[in-house]
């Protein structure tokens, strides 16, 4: 017992248990941020302003896995092929490229007329270009933390992003109470986007200074081959997942107005709670997971294998009724703890909470086989996966939307998590033959079962 008490020690006091909790509880502290202002600045904007700033923070999303090429993904495996001072050198070399594709693009974007990008785009075309400057700052600021984390550098990775997410608040908070109404055409939504810009272009600026100061080597060729192969290859799965979880905002403002997006937007951030949650605790999962399979390896022995797959298996079963229960209460205390902070004009969407909690319960199950194959290296898959669960959501959006409403999308963002974590489960089954190593029955029941309470709650609300 003993000794069992002191490998825990040592486990709990090692560098990746200390990283994994730092980067847990700062994840969860940015996320409260977000959610603790959500409504103060439900408040200050209006719904259609509150729409506006959600489109732009999804194209801002979305420019930053296109313009800037996601050069900064292969900073960790590059962090194991080069020495010290060849880092050095690369990360300032795809600092360099991937900063000049994204103004090259934002140029481009400038000399288009403003009708012209506000029929692309949804929203006004300062918001646009302020999207794209975002984006361009925002990979910079990614390259240097992918370093941190890989060097294990958290306290450090914690603080400054968590110090990043608070300026941006704090400057969005000051300019929507000083711009608008005191220059020509600034409204809210405007103000909130200058605020996200300016610190996210000013934190790339000052990071990336550091980078090239330390590189030295803006123009390498080699570095720049090296960084296209690697990362070019996972943009459609990116774009893919952005549009499955993201793209129906877009579809809202289109289709309902922008005032029907910021309702949306605004449950859909309080229904989100559900994969925050998970985002850290997954964190926690995946190193685990992959200690064991790397076990399963070197022990070659078919009783030993089978001993560490059922282990994995029993942890899964426990793991998904702890959240899935989480997820339920959840479900049920969410919708009124919410009404009590929302102000009137976002209370309809309140009725969607439940269903948007139980779409994000499926990222638990589905994962539980991204995993795997991510260990297997079959990222192919997760690509393919990935864009058929996006092509079907955006199928289903366009075809109910119109009809029904942002309620709709609410339901189609299950259905894709679902159609997602089945697509997975199947090739993991029959193409990995792992057909035991996770408890499918159980997440399948489970996740079914929070759906179906979702929907008794919002006909209830309804």
């Amino acid at each position: 017992m003993i000794a069992v008490l002191r490998r825990g020690q040592h486990a709990l006091e090692s560098r990746p248990a200390r990283a994994t909790l730092w980067y847990v509880t700062g994840h969860t502290l940015q996320k409260g941020l977000d959610f603790l202002f959500m409504p103060v600045f439900a408040l200050l904007l209006t719904p259609e302003e509150y729409g506006a700033v959600a489109l732009f923070l999804t194209w801002m999303t979305i420019f930053h896995s296109t313009i800037t090429l996601r050069l900064d993904r292969a900073v960790g495996r590059a962090r194991y092929d080069y020495d010290d001072r060849r880092f050095r050198q690369f990360l300032s070399a795809i600092a360099t490229l991937g900063t000049l594709t994204a103004l090259a693009a934002l140029g481009g974007l400038a000399l288009l007329p403003g009708e012209t990008l506000a029929a692309l785009f949804r929203i006004e075309r300062r918001l646009v270009l302020l999207a794209a400057g975002a984006a361009a700052g925002l990979f910079v600021i990614e390259i240097v933390l992918e370093v941190w984390l890989y060097a294990y550098r958290y306290r450090l990775y914690t603080v400054v992003s968590l110090g990043l997410a608070v300026l941006r608040i704090a400057l969005s908070l000051a300019l929507i109470a000083m711009l608008p109404g005191r220059l020509p055409d600034v409204d809210g939504a405007l103000a909130r986007a200058l605020g996200i810009t300016l610190v996210s272009g000013g934190g790339g600026l000052a990071l990336g200074a550091g980078l090239l100061w330390r590189g030295r080597r803006p123009l390498d060729r080699a570095a720049w081959r090296y960084a296209l192969a690697y990362s070019v290859p996972l943009i459609p799965h990116l774009l893919a997942g952005l549009l499955l979880s993201q793209f129906d905002r877009v579809l809202i403002g289109q289709y309902a107005g922008l005032g029907a997006a910021g309702v949306y937007s605004f449950a859909y951030q309080i229904g989100s709670v559900v994969f925050v949650l998970w985002a850290g605790a997954n964190r926690a999962w995946v190193p685990w997971f992959f200690e064991q399979m790397a076990r399963a390896e070197r022990e070659g022995d078919s009783n030993a294998c089978t001993a560490i797959h059922a282990a994995v298996r029993t942890r899964a079963g426990q793991y998904t009724l702890l959240f899935a229960m989480a997820t339920a209460i959840l479900i049920v205390v969410g919708p009124p703890l919410a009404r009590l902070v929302t102000p009137p004009e976002y209370r309809e969407g309140l009725a969607i909470i439940p269903v948007v909690m139980a779409g994000c319960f499926f990222m638990l199950p589905h994962t539980f086989y991204v995993n795997l194959e991510y260990y297997a290296k079959r990222t192919g898959t997760i690509s393919l996966g990935t864009i058929l669960a996006a092509a079907a959501n955006i199928t289903l959006n366009v075809a109910l939307i119109p009809r029904y409403g942002y309620p709709a999308a609410a339901w189609t963002t299950v259905l894709g998590y679902l159609l997602l974590f089945l697509f997975h489960a199947a090739f993991v089954r029959f193409r990995l033959k792992q057909a035991n190593l996770f408890p499918f029955p159980l997440l399948l029941a489970t996740g079914l079962a929070l759906a179906a309470l979702a929907a008794i709650l919002q006909g209830v609300a309804g």
